[in-house]
């Protein structure tokens, strides 16, 4: 009878955290709970369920929520890119929940290519090859 208690209780409580989590994030804009579910490390899954609800109840078009993620892929492949050595660390990709391996090299081309225009010093192309090796 107490493992059953304790059962009982488990499932309160965890009723209890996913309303106060809904609670907590269903305020947020689209583009911080689209941020959320891209950086799943950071969040328990109970908070990334919550966060998936609170999206799949929006009323957001597949155009909206493409340029979102699009838009925090293309800033996680730049913030990476500038915090490295490019010309001695290998680039290792971030995962995407949402887009493909193809599609994240393809954003960390494009970033590259944006930050050796920025870069006058940094002119030469070898970078678009060695992403395009992965």
């Amino acid at each position: 009878m107490v493992v059953l208690a304790w059962h009982n209780l488990f499932i309160i409580d965890k009723k209890f955290n996913m309303k106060t989590l809904h609670e907590i994030h269903q305020h947020k804009e689209n583009f911080e709970l689209i941020e959320m579910i891209e950086s799943p490390e950071h969040y328990t899954p109970e908070c990334i369920e919550v966060i998936h609800e609170i999206l799949n109840s929006r009323d957001i078009n597949n155009k909206e929520k493409a340029k979102i993620i699009k838009q925090i892929n293309e800033d996680k492949a730049r913030k990476k890119l500038l915090n490295q050595n490019l010309s001695e660390e290998e680039i290792i990709l971030h995962k995407s929940q949402f887009l493909d391996k193809k599609q994240i090299k393809n954003i960390y081309i494009k970033q590259l290519k944006l930050i050796m225009k920025e870069q006058k010093g940094f002119r030469f192309d070898v970078w678009s090859y060695v992403i395009g090796a992965y």
